[in-house]
């Protein structure tokens, strides 16, 4: 590492606005390497008001936030908390997300 104080940060090429934390590794020396990304989630859930004809648990949620938000990989959510209206989404740990997002919903026929 250099002790001068030269360095400047560069822009990182390929990397989109909706990636918020990136992990860097020093490799030897002076070297680094980006070994991880992970993008924010309520910047990749674009539409988080759902209605829904019955009764729906978390598999349904996720279904449909899936379906709404065609880049969502619904395989590293998780729902902590869900109400009569609402529900939280977290990102699983050590997965490609980071973060929580509400979703609001309606349900039509509860009975």
């Amino acid at each position: 590492m250099h002790d001068d104080n030269s360095w400047k940060p560069h822009k990182i090429n390929g990397i989109n606005e909706a990636v918020s934390s990136i992990i860097i590794e020093q490799k030897s020396g002076d070297a680094f390497a980006i070994t991880k990304t992970k993008m924010l989630l309520n910047i990749i859930i674009q539409i988080n008001n759902l209605r829904f004809n019955n009764i729906i648990n978390d598999e349904i949620i996720l279904n449909e936030l899936n379906y709404l938000n065609p880049d969502l990989d619904i395989s590293q959510l998780e729902i902590i908390n869900k109400t009569d209206t609402s529900a939280t989404i977290k990102a699983k740990d050590n997965g490609k997300y980071f973060g929580e997002v509400t979703v609001n919903y309606k349900i039509k026929n509860k009975d």
